[in-house]
């Protein structure tokens, strides 16, 4: 939830506490793909900002998101971007 609002503070706190950034849910949506907007179609969130989405996107990266994860319903981060 954290990643598909776009919450950096919370995203760090939840590392901090040994969140494991690159495991999905049950669909294999990774905070990466939830992070670039995928999830929102189904499911409509806070609207971030484009910066809230960068800094999301690049704190994933930095922790060894897989840019090129793919989810259950064969979405990739880029979805999300295309989406936006």
């Amino acid at each position: 939830m954290a990643a598909g609002t776009d919450d950096v503070a919370f995203m760090r706190l939840l590392v901090e506490l040994g969140a494991k950034p690159s495991l999905g849910n049950a669909d294999n949506c990774t905070p990466l793909i939830a992070a670039c907007g995928s999830d929102r179609r189904e499911r409509p969130m806070k609207i971030s900002a484009p910066a809230e989405v960068l800094e999301a996107a690049q704190l994933l990266l930095k922790l060894g998101a897989d840019v090129n994860a793919v989810d259950a319903n064969g979405e990739t981060a880029m979805h999300g971007a295309a989406y936006k």
